[in-house]
């Protein structure tokens, strides 16, 4: 809609294609930052024992998270949980090792698969947007 509206005005296509392109781009750079602070945080988490307990929405939160116990102390993923295979994946009353943060914040299996492909594909997809862009004629047009 707002591409119609730009395009209604006078833009003209080719320069709003680079700027939705650059927008994607610097979405990935982002990307690929946030996935490198996650792993960073990993270096300071130390290995903890715990106990799924369940599923649920934290009050200041929009997603559910896994829950984990370990004695009396309850630990939330840093990650929201999955929905889909949620009955697959997390098992009650299932030990498992997790890493815990120094704010308490846990990364379960899951969580730590998620941030190492992170780490691997979103700086890829960088490099390979960037090549496409010095590769193709579309900032050139």
């Amino acid at each position: 809609m707002l591409v119609a509206l730009v395009y209604l005005l006078g833009v003209e296509l080719i320069f709003i294609l680079q700027i939705l392109l650059g927008m994607m781009l610097v979405a990935m750079v982002l990307t690929s930052l946030f996935f490198f602070w996650v792993g960073i945080t990993f270096i300071g988490s130390e290995r903890k024992k715990v106990r799924f307990d369940r599923i649920d929405k934290a009050e200041k939160s929009y997603f559910p998270t896994a829950v984990y116990v370990s004695g009396d102390k309850e630990f939330r993923n840093a990650f929201p949980s999955e929905m889909m295979l949620r009955g697959l994946l997390y098992k009650n009353e299932k030990t498992t090792t997790v890493r815990v943060t120094k704010h308490g914040k846990v990364y379960d299996i899951y969580s730590r698969i998620t941030v190492l492909l992170g780490m691997i594909l979103a700086p890829l997809s960088v490099i390979g947007m960037t090549l496409w862009f010095s590769w193709s004629n579309v900032f050139y047009l």
